[in-house]
């Protein structure tokens, strides 16, 4: 379903429970509360924006929501004396209204908010989603009791289930949709990997039938007909600058490479870290696989590196390594990347 046509459906069920609820003598405001941010998750988990984003815009859409629907109920009472009817083409206009301004605002520079943040949805993200929706609910009890009067607590007692209801289904379909994710990002790298080492062996096909049409040498032309597409030409060393001198460092000699505070870096196994200018996706299809593997977003880790690996009740890896101090956790394994892992360690 296309995101405008997910608005059209949210504006015409506050529309029908504005009516509803006015025809029926009940408070509609808790009501169209969950409808809202209902609509606020499906649209930001569509534009696959982070938590953080979603939660922010959960609190915005509300406020600016309620004092949307107030304004226009005030001017539909110039055109309708119908309350139902006037409650339900204010509620229509504003969902429209806040549904196409958060639609923009996720495809623009807003929308890139946090999107760097993690691999896959952590604890603390879930928490702070379920704080913005809390914020949302409970401020909007507090208006209704203190409008309302004993009368609506019972409705807010059936109201307060269907948000436990919704809060559930916010974590299952977050966690979901962010491993869907890195099970695609995983699938990317691995069809990078293969097209460059197929782009180097063919690279190294022509150089071979050049050289053998020139002077009639074989130069090793029969062996790389004969080898595996994407064998040869892993990276060797890598060049680092420190100060005005440029250091060659060996790959046999890097124990992990990492992205931290946006920067990558080299580690070798004396513990010496080196800053580098290509990034984790580059530096991962340039390594041989049989060697390196990428534990996370943020982190390659060499076999010869890994001593250890410790099952976390999260799902996740705990990697004790060469560098590891006693006593400090080491480098994590993401729970989309641990069978990958261990299969790779095992060979």
């Amino acid at each position: 379903m296309k995101t405008g046509w997910l608005i059209h459906i949210f504006a015409l069920l506050h529309f029908g429970t504005a009516v509803l609820c006015k025809i029926a003598g009940m408070n509609d405001t808790l009501l169209l509360t969950l409808l809202t941010m209902t609509l606020t998750v499906l649209i930001c988990l569509r534009e696959r924006l982070s938590l953080e984003f979603t939660a922010a815009a959960i609190v915005l859409v509300n406020i600016v929501g309620y004092f949307a629907g107030v304004g226009l109920a005030l001017v539909f009472d110039f055109f309708t004396s119908s309350t139902p009817l006037q409650a339900g083409f204010a509620t229509f206009i504003t969902t429209e209204f806040i549904g196409w301004g958060l639609a923009l605002a996720s495809r623009s520079k807003l929308g890139s908010f946090g999107k760097e943040s993690s691999d896959i949805v952590e604890d603390r993200q879930i928490t702070i989603l379920v704080i913005a929706i809390a914020i949302v609910y409970i401020i909007r009890v507090l208006i209704d009791l203190y409008s309302s009067g004993e009368s609506s607590r019972g409705e807010i007692v059936g109201n307060s289930m269907a948000l436990l209801i919704f809060v559930a289904d916010v974590i299952f379909i977050s966690r979901s949709v962010s491993r869907t994710l890195e099970a695609e990002r995983e699938k990317g790298d691995e069809a990078r990997l293969r097209y460059t080492q197929l782009k180097q062996h063919v690279k190294s096909l022509q150089s071979a039938v050049e050289n053998y049409r020139r002077t009639g040498k074989d130069d090793g032309l029969d062996l790389l007909l004969k080898s595996t597409p994407g064998q040869e030409g892993y990276k060797e060393r890598f060049l680092v600058r420190v100060g005005d001198k440029i250091i060659p460092i060996q790959t046999k000699d890097i124990a992990f490479f990492v992205s931290m505070n946006k920067g990558s870096y080299l580690i070798c196994y004396d513990g010496t870290k080196y800053a580098i200018n290509p990034s984790l996706d580059d530096v991962s299809e340039s390594l041989d696989p049989e060697v390196f593997f990428r534990v996370s977003r943020s982190a390659i880790v060499a076999k010869h590196a890994v001593m250890s690996a410790d099952r976390q009740p999260n799902g996740k890896l705990t990697l004790e390594t060469t560098l590891t101090p006693a006593g400090e956790e080491g480098l994590e394994v993401s729970r989309a990347r641990v069978d990958a892992f261990l299969s790779w360690l095992e060979r």
